[in-house]
């Protein structure tokens, strides 16, 4: 089974609080880490993220689009839709 598979089946009851909580505690500059082991956590908490997400897209998209826009950083146009939704959606089917 697929790391998202696992995410996603154990991500099916989140509330908006809870992923808004995530985000904020998220080091967003991950990428920057000079330790892998670090960065390679963050990238699966940010997968984890992105999962919830996308299952509370499956069930209000606008409420998912808000929580991510307003919780990511640097996203300037408010009502775009994640690029991860795309992916996630496809990897589904």
């Amino acid at each position: 089974m697929r790391v998202f598979e696992i995410l996603r089946r154990d991500v099916k009851q989140v509330s908006e609080q809870e992923i808004a909580d995530r985000m904020s505690r998220f080091d967003w500059k991950y990428e920057f880490y000079d330790d892998s082991r670090r960065s390679n956590m963050a990238a699966k908490e940010l997968e984890l993220i992105e999962n919830m997400i996308y299952q509370l897209w499956k069930k209000d998209k606008d409420t998912a689009i808000r929580v991510w826009n307003e919780n990511a950083p640097g996203v300037q146009d408010k009502s775009s839709i994640p690029s991860f939704i795309f992916r996630l959606e496809a990897q589904e089917r």
